[in-house]
């Protein structure tokens, strides 16, 4: 089979109305951000900019009249650094100016390179925008070598070449490593598929991918495990861990892979209240802690309880959850995949999932039991949660119930 092309950034291409939708989602500053990094990248190449400079070379025209011209076409595009820095700074200016600047500015199309920085930038400003699913690659040698981003942009590009055309994007921090990819259908005829955002947290074995399509599902994982280390690992496991917040969970990720594994997050130190919980509910949790510190719970018409029952409930939820904070989770499955301690003479009742959700779903749990809300004892698997950083337990499949 002959190589497919990896398409080339610099190549301009239409603004499509997705990437125009891209850009109104954007802050102002990130949009003036983009902007002065594409001037000082390369100046704007509008088909109008294009034909007065070839109409200036072959008319040989002074250069007092090339500068003339040339501001003309500052003025007709949309201004240059100056400008973007005026509008960036001024209060009054609004997002439909910067926008509309832009597009002017690259009236002859934006290229593969801007619209993946559009993209990236974009789950800067909008972390909680995707769901993710946590992967772990799967090795047959004990320390394998994981590759650096531009090693891994490389490798990718090679290893999915034979497959399809496609364009790869990659944006790297030292906790973070984006890649953007937009594969192209080989007929002009056929739509263009979404980008894929494909997270790797730098030197581990974790990655966060959103939901792949079926059919190309197997052909990236396979990709992905021959680029990102060396030797190539053996599969991508697919990790009990979901979430909409990627920055909570590259936070959990990355617990994992300390030798104090959950510790930090038992302990409090979590930022904003611990990972995997968005902004929104944070500030949720954040209220509700100050209406029940506002409120005279002795007025209630709660009985005192009995002293012993009290004491063997605190014991149970210290036994499963230790008395430290704990991770703060906004959503724990439950899944019943089978019950194989049920012999073939009893029926098995059928699989089912219990969801949980709240600001902070195990702290929830464990001060119901302990004030009498919740009684049947807690199941051992709860204290998994904690301990190894997953919000999705399947009951029957690798964890005792």
């Amino acid at each position: 089979m002959a190589p497919r092309a990896t398409l080339d950034s610099t190549f301009a291409v239409k603004t499509p109305v997705a990437t125009k939708q891209a850009l109104s989602k954007l802050s102002k500053a990130s949009l003036c951000l983009l902007a002065l990094a594409w001037l000082a990248d390369a100046p704007p190449t509008s088909p109008n900019r294009q034909r007065k400079r070839r109409r200036l070379d072959r008319d040989s025209e002074a250069s007092s009249s090339a500068s003339s011209s040339e501001s003309e076409d500052d003025e007709e595009d949309g201004g240059g650094k100056d400008e973007y820095e005026r509008m960036r700074d001024d209060a009054r200016v609004g997002k439909p100016r910067v926008i509309q600047a832009i597009l002017n500015h690259w009236s002859g199309g934006l290229t593969y390179r801007q619209v993946a920085q559009i993209d990236v930038q974009l789950l800067k400003d909008k972390p909680t925008s995707r769901s993710w699913t946590a992967f772990q690659l799967k090795h047959t040698q004990a320390s394998p070598a994981y590759t650096t981003p531009a090693q891994l942009s490389t490798r990718l590009r090679a290893a999915l070449a034979p497959y399809h055309n496609h364009h790869l994007h990659t944006d790297s921090t030292p906790t973070l490593t984006t890649l953007r990819l937009q594969l192209v259908p080989s007929s002009p005829l056929s739509p263009t598929p979404p980008p894929i955002l494909l997270l790797h947290l730098p030197q581990t074995p974790f990655l966060l991918l959103p939901s792949l399509p079926s059919t190309l599902a197997p052909i990236l994982l396979q990709c992905l495990c021959a680029a990102l280390s060396t030797p190539p690992a053996r599969e991508a496991s697919e990790l009990q861990l979901k979430g909409k917040d990627w920055r909570g969970l590259r936070d959990l990720l990355r617990g994992k892979m300390s030798s104090g594994g959950m510790q930090e997050w038992r302990e409090g130190k979590g930022e904003g209240g611990g990972p995997l919980v968005t902004q929104a509910r944070r500030l949720a949790s954040e209220e509700e802690t100050q209406l029940r510190a506002s409120k005279d719970l002795t007025s209630t018409s709660l009985q005192p309880d009995d002293p012993h029952l009290s004491l063997s409930r605190t014991h149970e939820s210290t036994t499963v959850f230790g008395r430290s904070s704990l991770p703060v989770l906004d959503r724990l499955d439950y899944e019943q995949i089978s019950l194989p301690y049920f012999n073939s003479t009893v029926p098995a009742p059928e699989p089912f999932l219990v969801r949980f959700e709240g600001t902070h779903v195990l702290e929830g749990l464990r001060t119901a039991v302990e004030g009498g809300f919740a009684d049947g004892g807690l199941p051992k698997w709860i204290g998994s949660v904690a301990r190894e950083g997953r919000n999705a337990i399947r009951v029957g499949e690798d964890v005792e119930g």
